[in-house]
């Protein structure tokens, strides 16, 4: 008899070791990896489709895209089951785009007055990439985002980039607004997250930075304040992100950069979502260090020049 079991015991190794992965359902899928382009050069966006593996996260500006590139690259992501993401700003509006906003100002609020309407939206300027940041918190900003990402959805892509989330920062630390009206911008700012998913539950959104986010909790004040509950992406919640883009990782000195990498790792060692880390030489970090602390935290990696050249290179 105890020949017999052995027997069976080898029988049963063999057969998991030849069909396991079938027998059981289970398929093998690539490590994620991550691609970003914001621009339309020709040779850079053949150079992206080449590079295109399953499930990999493709995020391109579709608005720099001839018809033509798009198409090719829809393609492509279809037919290596890569994710394709277009980009949204959610914080930040750009000069070129104000016009867009105004005429939907117009349309859907006829009755307000547009100056005092846009002074109330735009409350900041970012002067580096010269846009202005939004108040989450007015429901004109939120209906105009909702509005342009069902747009950008009807094209096709898989999902959503949420760039500029960080304008939340601006919230936190908006010292003329008291600590309650902080607070409820930054509630927003979560809401409007959400809300995206919400409304369109199979898309793949992508956020990129707002970190402070990230946590159980945010806290909104100075030397008091209160917290308003965070997105807390280690944890399971239907509206949540998929994944998270760490820009310039690894560069914030002091506890509040240790704590933000100890709250990415959670989140990716947790499943909930993918942490993908973007390194910038620019910042002076070291391209092979930066490597090893992604393969130590399990980050997913992608290395650029800097923020203001990913319309001119690939980030990958």
């Amino acid at each position: 008899m105890r020949y017999v079991s052995l027997l069976c015991c080898a029988v049963a190794f063999l057969i998991v070791l030849l069909f396991g992965p079938s027998l059981f359902g289970q398929v093998k899928t690539e490590q994620a990896s991550f691609q970003l382009y914001y621009g339309h050069d020709a040779k850079l966006l053949e150079s992206i489709k080449k590079e295109m593996k399953p499930n990999q996260i493709v995020v391109v500006d579709i608005r720099s895209l001839s018809a033509l590139q798009f198409g090719q690259l829809r393609r492509r992501s279809k037919e290596q089951s890569a994710k394709l993401l277009a980009y949204i700003s959610i914080g930040e509006l750009h000069s070129r785009e104000m016009k867009l906003f105004e005429a939907f100002a117009k349309k859907n609020r006829p009755s307000l007055d547009l100056a005092k309407l846009k002074s109330k939206v735009f409350i900041s300027e970012n002067q580096t990439f010269g846009s202005l940041h939004v108040d989450a918190l007015e429901s004109v900003w939120c209906d105009f985002i909702y509005d342009k990402a069902a747009d950008i959805l009807a094209t096709g892509v898989d999902g959503i980039f949420l760039d500029t989330v960080d304008t939340v920062d601006v919230y936190i630390g908006k010292r003329e607004w008291e600590i309650d009206r902080r607070a409820k911008s930054v509630a927003a700012m979560i809401g409007l997250v959400r809300g995206l998913k919400s409304k369109h539950p199979s898309i793949y959104v992508m956020q990129n930075r707002g970190l402070n986010l990230i946590g159980n909790d945010v806290f909104v004040g100075d030397a008091t304040g209160k917290n308003v509950p965070g997105l807390s992406l280690s944890k399971s919640h239907v509206h949540n992100p998929d994944a998270i883009l760490f820009e310039d990782a690894f560069t914030a000195d002091g506890d509040w950069g240790k704590k933000i990498v100890k709250q990415l790792d959670a989140v990716q060692r947790s499943g909930e979502a993918t942490v993908v880390a973007l390194g910038y030489k620019a910042s002076g970090a070291d391209q092979a260090k930066f490597s090893r602390k992604c393969a130590e935290h399990q980050f997913v990696p992608a290395w650029s020049k800097d923020s203001l050249s990913l319309h001119l290179e690939v980030a990958r």
